[in-house]
């Protein structure tokens, strides 16, 4: 009889196990669809430039990202728009569009104007063209906006919607744990998203691929957050696992390793190892890098394998 009642009670618990697998399987399934399109993209029509050309970088770029992030923030809008915006400028920069100082910054204002209708159209009336012209300091106006935006969506051929480092990540986290808390979930995402902001404005940000960037930054952001809220390594296991597959992607990828050490190093406002971050894709790592992510698997000391 125990036996029997065992039985019975077993069976809504084993339909549930095999319920929740095969929701997991699917999100895996259509999450790996969707990045192979993106990584297609991010290889082909919306390659980005692997170098920023001068004079058009340094402190010049840093301080234009960051003052679009600055209203990004004070207006609560959508980090993709920056991110989209950094890739209009620096493709345009690349096609020889920009000529100047104020072509430069025109058209910094006009690959933000263009990432706002892009990525976040709903806000687009809040952040009128006319109030960003302002905070121009009468540097230009918004028929030179409106000329450049011409300008540039001919040298981009059209080509608006880029894969870029926060739509990876958003794909990404599809992969977390299920059963992973609401609030580490979203520390996880906002530790994330941070580290990709941190590094776009930097000269560094050409040295590694949109996908490869957001995967280093949910690696990050997975180490520097679970230590504090006490989580259960086995809970990344799965995700270790899923991630690895649909990224076609190891945790020991040379050029992830690079990426998070590099993450790590400017989050922490450290010296870049340039001689641990020689050589980038096809090269072999370093000796010296080898030992130092050997010994620090995870950049802050902490494996949660």
């Amino acid at each position: 009889i125990s036996r029997k009642i065992g039985e019975k009670i077993s069976k809504p618990a084993q339909i549930k196990t095999n319920m929740s697998t095969n929701k997991r399987n699917r999100i895996i399934h259509e999450t790996r669809d969707r990045l192979n399109h993106m990584k297609q993209l991010e290889g082909s029509a919306y390659k980005r430039p692997l170098r920023v050309i001068e004079p058009f970088n340094g402190h010049w770029r840093k301080g234009i990202i960051e003052w679009m992030y600055t209203i990004i923030h004070y207006c609560g809008l959508k980090h993709e728009s920056v991110a989209a915006a950094v890739y209009y400028l620096d493709a345009s920069v690349e096609k020889g569009l920009i000529k100047s100082a104020v072509d430069y910054q025109v058209a910094a204002m006009t690959a933000f104007h263009l990432g706002l209708k892009v990525f976040d159209s709903p806000s687009i009336r809040m952040v009128r063209l006319e109030s960003l012209v302002n905070l121009g300091s009468g540097g230009f106006g918004e028929n030179e906006v409106l000329e450049m935006e011409g300008k540039m969506l001919f040298a981009l051929e059209w080509r608006m919607n880029p894969p870029t480092a926060n739509c990876f990540l958003y794909q990404y986290l599809t992969l977390l744990p299920t059963h992973m808390k609401p609030d580490i979930r979203t520390k996880t995402e906002l530790t994330a998203l941070g580290l990709i902001e941190r590094i776009m404005p930097t000269d560094y940000f050409s040295l590694m691929e949109s996908s490869l960037l957001a995967h280093a930054a949910l690696l990050l952001a997975l180490d520097m957050v679970a230590p504090n809220q006490q989580v259960d390594a086995e809970l990344f296991g799965e995700f270790f696992s899923d991630i690895a597959k649909v990224t076609r992607v190891e945790r020991d990828n040379k050029m992830l390793s690079r990426c998070i050490l590099l993450l790590d190093c400017i989050s922490n406002d450290q010296p870049i190892p340039w001689h641990e971050l020689d050589g980038r894709a096809g090269k072999t790592r370093t000796k010296s890098f080898d030992q130092t992510f050997g010994q620090q698997h995870s950049p802050r000391g902490y494996d949660m394998q």
